[in-house]
């Protein structure tokens, strides 16, 4: 996750500006976060660098902080995501975590960095103690001089001792009430690193080249400057207490050249033992290191290169052996801690965490969600509006996709000839432009430019008349005249790894370091929109300043709004879809490029739409937030009690508790009422299977539905009840193509609900025990007949069955965004009155008790109803809405984007129907399994389609969170 307002710029040259710029301070009372919302990027993995790793000291948990502000744990060996806390967040990098450590009961973790001051650079500083069950921060110790650089735990954990900024030095505190025990500002520069033996001996570093040795009541034994005058950036004692391996940072201005090195010092008096062997390293630096759980190995790695990778070298014999590299990362190393277990857990920069199993293997990995816009020049490139953007998944370019924001979909590959891109220009005659590529003095015509001190150039593009250029830089875009005057400095979130002015010379277009990619007015430097495209290549969002937004299905999730609770507590988060009914607006989005203002966009918008004002603020339409207090995740009893707690941050009134099971519907609960504080504890009694099997647990206000709480239970009685592989399906299927109104008759709708009926019942008996079906086909499909139809429909589905809905003709959304389906009685001149709506649509969904999937192919040319040229719906919105966790619909939809829904008289179907069908029947079957699945399904029919129609068409699935994979259709005998 990372902040997506403000200034975010490079943490290694942060560490310097801010030990260069220190200045006489004196502690004062910390400040308390804003409580205003704050819109942030949100992935399952870091979506920044990762600054602190520590691992549990029993093995099974690993524990991260970012400089995306938040704290995250993962499973050991899994690596699979445990749990996320929202660090407080304000103005700036505040909430950015450098360090972060276990205690001993591995229970708690203690993290920091640039958290505390929201009044600014002069402090106080702060370092959250966080628990993490419930995953909350305990206590808030607010009262350092200096930001934290590490921190550690004492082993008998009645101690935590921190490495502050310059002037800082090194404190001390206890953990029984978090008072200051010990401090030491004999530090010449920036404490960088600390750490306990298992004696509780402390040893610490500093970037004034010295590493200093504290006995267990903490007072100094011996300082001593390491060799070379080189500068200490970690530390790592061996397992036996005897020796310290230390690892130094790389070189910078006024430094010598120092070549990758790594020493082991006493751990008696800090002398110098061994070098071990860094024979063919000639660049980078080792700053991290550590060694092996028994003492046999040491690792190191940073930022040296080989090959184009990132190696870890791991030495045998303690060091002294012969050394062995392992090859496996693609960006720098950040962190690098022990298993005790065996190996090792190492995090890069892009950010990539994984584990080094014993056997030099890695076992298991986590790969960046974000974008790697390193050196990704011309494959950076816009269309002349500024709607079309070419962009690269990894670095230098590689894996290259392309982004058509009006089709709103994202397609691998270059993008075609005819789109009219254009790249960055980084030569032109008259502009003599050097040094600008990673360098802290780029030059214009042998005159170094004037920039921001410790500031460093990453891209560059300049203007085709010569008149102008760009410079993207770790904080800033900078637009400078052809003398080299800067015209305007745009603070970024995170550097800049390229940029490109559009062939208009309206908008200029940024790849940044978060996975972003921006634009900014060219004659301002205001920024216009945001656009983060997971790396999976499915998922994406755009949003504007505001938040106003547009996204693919699921993209709802990548961003969202962050509220804090103080310094006290960790943040609240919901994700943007929670808010969809004011803020996803994908007009807006595609009007703020040519309007290059935000408010004349969303004027312009409402007024094509004829919407009104809409005045609520995201602070008044948050949801509710729940928590499970119990039970365990093990049970033996079927029969459990559902503890949970629930606030109201927005001061609604609670409206519902909702549980569902297994994708349907398990219960609606009246809530507990709400104390003077705005919380409340309740308690649901449950009836769940004897089985391993998931809950999802949901809070209703009338604005939104809460973020849901997932509880995996794990069955640990005796009488296991399997799940039924079979089930009862019961299907509604209406398609109208002979419309009361000839404007509106379609050829195959009706054709296409019929063939849809009949391709299931060929599963009876075979994926189903039992097939029940209402088809309404043309003047049998009139509004009162489908109304029947729901309530059928959710009368008859039980638990353990399956309800289905088909719905093909036409649809559309009205002004206010909201989806209408047209049955055969439908009225143009009265549409919204006497067609279905979305809200009725959706009550009848969830009106059924078991599990639910919807087929709709009602997406065709908008001409007939006031819609000429366009498509007659937002299918994505549509989609993203119903299949939200809390709703549970499987959703098949026929197209996507701008996207018509294509029927032909040689298939005698609509090429969605026609896919499913084949799809049912058996074409969707993979590696021969001899059974179709929803999943399996929606991997054939999205191909089929595109076949179909030459990629006219694509469809748009989404399975929401917690359905299982279903069983729809047997293959052979």
């Amino acid at each position: 996750m990372t902040f997506l307002g403000r200034r975010e710029p490079s943490w290694l040259s942060m560490l310097v500006v801010l030990a260069l710029l220190s200045a006489p301070w004196g502690v004062g009372v910390a400040a308390e976060p804003s409580s205003e919302p704050v819109l942030r990027i949100h992935t399952a993995e870091h979506s920044a660098v990762i600054l602190g790793l520590a691992v549990s000291p029993d093995g099974t948990q690993i524990a991260t902080s970012s400089h995306d502000r938040t704290v995250r744990t993962w499973s050991n060996p899994g690596l699979e995501p445990l749990r996320t806390i929202h660090l407080p967040v304000g103005p700036g990098i505040e909430g950015a975590a450098y360090t972060i450590a276990f205690t001993p009961d591995g229970k708690t973790v203690s993290t920091g960095g640039w958290t505390g001051s929201w009044q600014g650079n002069d402090g106080p500083w702060c370092v959250y103690v966080i628990d993490l069950d419930p995953g909350d921060i305990t206590h808030a110790v607010c009262d350092l001089p200096r930001r934290v650089n590490h921190v550690a735990y004492s082993p008998d954990g009645r101690y935590l001792a921190l490495a502050l900024k310059i002037g800082g030095g090194v404190r001390v505190y206890r953990t029984s009430d978090y008072t200051l025990a010990f401090e030491d500002r004999g530090y010449d520069d920036a404490a960088t690193w600390v750490e306990f033996d298992a004696g509780g001996r402390l040893v610490a570093c500093s970037v004034d080249g010295k590493v200093h040795l504290y006995d267990k009541n903490f007072r100094l034994i011996v300082r001593r400057a390491m060799p070379e005058g080189r500068r200490p950036d970690s530390l790592s004692i061996s397992p036996d207490g005897t020796q310290i391996a230390v690892g130094y940072s790389e070189p910078e201005a006024g430094d010598p050249l120092w070549s990758p090195a790594v020493d082991v010092i006493s751990a008696t008096d800090l002398s110098v033992l061994f070098r071990p062997d860094v024979r063919g390293m000639d660049n980078g630096a080792l700053w991290r290191i550590t060694w092996s759980a028994d003492g046999k190995y040491l690792y190191a790695g940073g930022i040296w290169q080989k090959a184009g990778r990132y190696p870890l070298r791991r030495w045998a014999d303690g060091g002294k052996g012969r050394p062995f590299d392992i090859a496996f990362s693609s960006s720098r190393i950040m962190r690098l801690r022990t298993l005790p277990n065996g190996g090792v857990v190492v995090a890069g920069e892009v950010p990539d965490l994984a584990i080094v199993g014993a056997n030099d293997r890695v076992i298991a990995e986590r790969r960046a969600a974000v974008a790697d816009f390193a050196d990704i020049g011309d494959k950076l490139a816009a269309s002349r509006d500024g709607l079309v953007v070419q962009f690269a998944f990894e670095r230098a370019g590689v894996n290259p996709a392309w982004i058509a924001l009006p089709k709103r979909r994202v397609e691998a590959g270059d993008a075609p000839a005819d789109a009219g891109l254009t790249g960055p220009l980084t030569d032109h005659p008259a502009l003599d432009i050097r040094d600008w590529d990673g360098s802290y003095r780029p030059t214009l015509n042998g005159v170094k430019l004037p920039m921001r001190v410790h500031d460093r150039t990453l891209a560059l593009d300049i203007a085709p008349d010569g008149k102008s250029f760009l410079l993207g830089t770790q904080w800033q875009i900078i637009r400078y005249d052809a003398s080299g005057k800067p015209l305007w400095q745009t603070e970024i979130p995170f550097n800049a790894r390229g940029v490109v002015a559009t062939a208009d010379r309206r908008l200029v277009v940024a790849a940044l370091g978060d996975g972003t990619l921006r634009w900014y007015a060219l004659d301002t430097g205001a920024e216009l929109l945001a656009l983060f495209v997971h790396r999976d290549g499915q998922r994406w969002v755009a949003w504007t300043p505001s938040g106003y937004y547009m996204a693919s299905v699921g993209g709802d999730d990548l961003i969202g709004w962050q509220v804090n609770r103080g310094r006290d507590h960790a943040a609240d988060f919901f994700s943007v879809g929670r808010f969809s009914d004011k803020y996803y607006r994908p007009d807006i989005v595609l009007k703020i490029l040519a309007s290059l203002d935000e408010p004349t966009a969303i004027r312009e918008a409402d007024d094509a739409a004829g919407r009104g004002e809409q005045s609520r603020s995201v602070t008044q339409l948050l949801p509710p937030v729940i928590e499970i207090l119990e039970p365990p995740h093990a049970i033996r009893d079927a029969e459990i009690t559902l503890k949970y707690r629930v606030r109201a941050p927005s001061g609604e009134p609670i409206e519902e508790i909702q549980v569902r099971s297994e994708g349907h519907p398990f219960g609606v609960y009246d809530p507990p009422p709400l104390d003077a504080t705005g919380q409340a504890t309740g308690e649901l009694d449950l009836i769940v299977p004897r089985r391993d099997s998931e809950l999802l647990v949901f809070a209703r206000n009338r604005f939104a539905t809460s973020e849901p709480v997932r509880l995996r239970l794990s069955w640990a009685g005796d009488d296991v009840h399997p799940a039924s592989e079979l089930r009862k399906l019961f299907v509604l299927a209406v398609g109208v193509s002979d419309y009361d109104q000839t404007e509106l008759k379609l050829g195959f709708a009706a054709k296409d609900a019929g063939d849809f009926v009949a391709a299931l019942a060929r599963q009876k008996g075979r994926a189903f025990t039992d097939i029940v079906a209402r088809t309404l086909t043309d003047k049998q499909a009139d509004l009162a007949a489908i109304r029947d139809g729901l309530a059928w429909l959710a009368g008859g589905v039980g638990p353990n069955d399956i309800g289905m809905v088909f719905l093909a003709g036409h649809g559309f959304d009205d002004g206010d965004g909201i989806y209408h389906y047209l049955p055969h009685d439908a009225v143009l001149a009265r549409l919204t009155q006497t067609s279905l709506p979305y809200g009725d649509l959706l009550q009848g969904l969830k009106a059924i008790t078991g599990n639910v999937v919807l087929f709709i192919d009602t997406c065709h040319a908008g001409d007939v109803i006031g819609r000429p040229g366009k498509a007659s719906m937002d299918v994505i919105g549509l989609v993203s809405r119903l299949s939200q966790p809390s709703n549970g619909v499987v959703v098949y939809a026929s197209s996507t984007g701008d996207q018509y829904s294509v029927e032909a008289s040689i298939w005698r179907n609509g090429a969605f129907t026609k896919a499913v069908v084949e799809g049912l029947d058996g074409a969707a079957e993979y590696q021969k399994r001899n059974y179709i699945t929803t999943s399996m399904l929606e991997t054939y029919v999205k191909e089929r389609v595109k076949d179909l129609t030459a990629n006219h068409q694509t469809p748009t699935v989404n399975m929401p969170l917690a359905v299982p994979d279903l069983l729809l259709a047997r293959v052979g005998n």
